[in-house]
């Protein structure tokens, strides 16, 4: 292979794990911030209290205090791009539970939904300052902006698309997004070689 594939080649790969960057961010706070307005829908739906209904929002938060801290061991043992992948099948797996109209499905979903972020907050910065070291502060600011970006649209739309949709389709419509992420996050676990540095 000569010098100008290679190069051709670590630019598409650098290209590739900027857009995985971009999906898995957009992933980390809409199926979150998504819950909130439909709280009322949910409680009235399955009966719920307030107390338990509020709840809803206290496991992501639960699971971030409890998970987050074993994340680097993970990445350490399985490699961080894995451990990513891994997180976003039980993040698609939460979302798909979690709109099933029972108790059960919705505190479990819930549950996966807040451990795959708990992973993945944690293990993104540390893949943007591996790849990206000359371009730290571009990349945790488009990071940060897509991550603020897309919760602010999730918890804009999401009662609007329950009176279409029910709160369950609501909530089922970010699953797309997941999903997404895990496609294109794929192709990291094929390249999952060193990216030469800017």
């Amino acid at each position: 292979m000569t010098q100008l594939q290679k190069e051709i080649n670590n630019e598409k790969a650098l290209w590739a794990l900027f857009f995985g960057i971009v999906l898995v961010a957009a992933n980390l706070r809409a199926p979150i911030s998504a819950v909130g307005p439909l709280l009322s829908s949910i409680q009235e739906s399955l009966g719920l209290t307030k107390s338990v209904a509020g709840s809803m929002t206290t496991i992501p938060l639960v699971a971030f205090a409890l998970l987050s801290p074993f994340a680097p061991r993970f990445a350490r043992k399985f490699g961080t791009e894995r451990t990513i992948f891994v997180a976003f099948i039980v993040l698609t797996i939460g979302i798909a539970v979690r709109i099933y109209p029972s108790i059960p499905s919705l505190f479990i979903g819930t549950a996966f939904v807040g451990a795959a972020i708990a992973i993945c907050n944690v293990l993104l910065p540390a893949i943007i300052k591996q790849h990206f070291p000359l371009r730290l502060g571009l990349m945790t600011g488009i990071y940060g902006l897509v991550m603020n970006i897309t919760a602010a649209l999730s918890s804009g739309i999401s009662e609007p698309l329950s009176l279409y949709f029910h709160w369950s389709g609501a909530l089922a419509i970010w699953g797309i997004l997941a999903v997404s992420a895990l496609f294109i996050w794929s192709f990291q676990l094929k390249n999952n070689q060193p990216i030469k540095k800017d």
